[in-house]
């Protein structure tokens, strides 16, 4: 049993919790054949429909995001398209393991989600006060700034504190 995260390629519909056994359940969830691919900066790995992949789902704005913003740094960026099943580091001959619990947490968890910048081998993280309801939202923008903004920094996305504090570490490494 893998514990698993699915996030339907419809943005209004909430993400899911789910306890998957073997291929066969991803390939249900998915709407067809799976295939894989790593984000190895979250430990995590995506399992989307291959059909879907090739054309014929829909859309997946935040499992797109998440893959843009964790992408490996030289490793090209692809859509991800439909409904897709979040777990672990692939684990053969398995489907693969639990979604990390850091992560797990971010995406499952209620938190407003905070961009941070610092300088380039720096830990002295600063708040640029742009707050987001939900990850995927805040991964687009981090992405954004770090795209756009100027050289030498690096940008991050950090949760906040439930006691309204801002965290001091990010679940999540910075983006380089």
């Amino acid at each position: 049993m893998v514990r698993t995260i699915v996030i339907p390629r419809h943005s209004e519909s909430a993400v899911q919790v789910r306890d998957l056994v073997d291929i066969d359940e991803f390939e249900r969830v998915t709407g067809g054949w799976v295939k894989p691919f790593e984000l190895e900066r979250l430990s995590s790995t995506i399992w989307a429909n291959q059909a879907a992949t090739l054309g014929r789902g829909g859309f997946n704005a935040r499992a797109t995001a998440l893959s843009w913003h964790y992408a490996t740094p030289g490793r090209p960026l692809r859509f991800v398209l439909g409904d897709v099943v979040l777990a672990g580091p692939v684990d053969d001959p398995v489907v693969g393991m639990d979604v990390p619990s850091r992560v797990f947490q971010t995406l499952v968890d209620p938190h407003h989600f905070m961009i941070q910048i610092s300088r380039k081998d720096e830990e002295d993280w600063q708040n640029t006060f742009a707050c987001f309801d939900n990850v995927f939202d805040a991964a687009i923008w981090c992405m954004i700034i770090g795209l756009t903004g100027p050289s030498g920094w690096d940008v991050r996305v950090n949760p906040e504190d439930p006691n309204g504090d801002h965290c001091d570490h990010s679940p999540f490494e910075p983006v380089a």
